[in-house]
């Protein structure tokens, strides 16, 4: 038994030393492969299909990732150029004067002049203000770009193992599925529900929270569209981003628009987006997300704001979807943990109580 134990304490020592070392050679490519994982768990669901029809796994894998290059790369592209010629156009229009808001900076100036009486706010012009806001946001989304470019071997190298990962998880995904569950010192059943609670995360992570702001960013900007507002598009992506953070909402959005329709007279039209945020926009999230999470794993307010707000600060813009699936995954090992020592106990306790009927017995 001694010699059992200090062959299992080698052993132990020996594997973490070199699960240290598998961690710090794969850690530059963490990124990439967590990128290529979270596409596999969202597009398993297209790729059986496509594999279903071909019944040929490598070819299926390929046109599975041409598909979700397709579906990723040209509603990006629109996006981005769409947001650039906004952003000039938004920037220009706060410049020039006869815009539609010229009375909403009437009340900005009327407010400026009241504090004035109190402090020294000569030097601020509000008009000016905001152009150069623009200007420096829009000229860190072009140096951005530039960035990009600059390290395009960089991003080429990530994107191809990305895209290289993604192949193989698609291809394979359910034979490695089957060695991991062997692998576990888990039993099957438990190590299937971990591995399905964690593909059940990460759908809806993708569903539950992006899909749901992605939908109030879209009814946002249609409405801006419709009422003439500047930049439907800009601002309905600001609103899809808002909608991610619990609490704030797309009514960081909306909210301020009616504002603005309001101080510049169009009463009507401020009356519309206020009913049409409060109305739709708003009632999005009561209708949509409890349809894209029924059976699935769902997170308090607070608990999810912490986890995006870490997992960006964690991960970059990945940790929108990073960081509520590995709260979510530690939640679901904690609960197994309390299962399997909730278990231990009563089988600890079973024998103990068992003695006294058998000494009855025995009597």
């Amino acid at each position: 038994m001694n010699r059992q134990r200090l062959t299992i304490w080698f052993l132990s020592v020996l594997t973490a030393v070199a699960l240290a070392l598998c961690v710090w050679i794969g850690e530059p490519f963490l990124r990439p492969i967590l990128v290529a994982f979270l596409m596999a768990v969202i597009f398993h669901p297209v790729h059986a299909r496509i594999e279903s029809r071909l019944r040929r796994p490598s070819l299926a894998a390929g046109l599975s990732v041409l598909v979700v290059i397709a579906l990723i790369a040209a509603p990006s592209a629109l996006l981005g150029t769409s947001l650039g010629k906004e952003l000039i156009h938004l920037r220009d229009s706060v410049r020039s004067s006869g815009t539609g808001l010229d009375d909403v900076f009437a009340w900005i100036d009327r407010g400026v002049a009241w504090v004035g009486q109190y402090m020294d706010v000569s030097g601020f012009d509000a008009r000016a203000q905001i152009s150069e806001r623009l200007g420096s946001f829009s000229g860190s989304l072009v140096s951005g770009a530039g960035r990009v470019l600059g390290n395009i071997g960089s991003f080429l190298m990530n994107l191809t193992i990305a895209l290289f990962t993604l192949f193989f998880l698609l291809r394979d995904g359910v034979r490695a599925k089957n060695v991991l569950i062997r692998a576990m010192p888990l039993e099957p059943q438990r190590s299937e529900a971990l591995l399905n609670g964690i593909g059940e995360t990460v759908t809806a992570s993708m569903f539950g929270t992006v899909a749901v702001a992605a939908a109030q960013g879209f009814l946002t900007g249609v409405m801006f569209a419709f009422l003439g507002l500047p930049a439907p598009v800009l601002w309905g992506a600001v609103a899809t981003f808002t909608s991610l953070i619990p609490v704030v909402g797309a009514g960081a959005v909306w909210i301020p628009g009616a504002l603005v329709l309001g101080l510049s007279g169009s009463w009507v039209k401020a009356g519309i987006l206020a009913a049409w945020g409060a109305g739709v926009v708003g009632m999005v999230d009561n209708f949509l997300r409890p349809y894209l999470l029924a059976g699935r794993v769902q997170m308090h307010p607070l608990v999810l704001f912490f986890a995006l707000l870490g997992g960006v600060q964690a991960f970059g813009l990945l940790g929108l979807f990073a960081g509520p699936v590995i709260v979510a995954v530690t939640r679901t090992l904690i609960l197994m943990l309390r299962e399997e020592v909730e278990r231990g106990r009563a089988q600890v306790s079973a024998p103990a109580s068992a003695t006294p009927s058998d000494s009855a017995v025995a009597l």
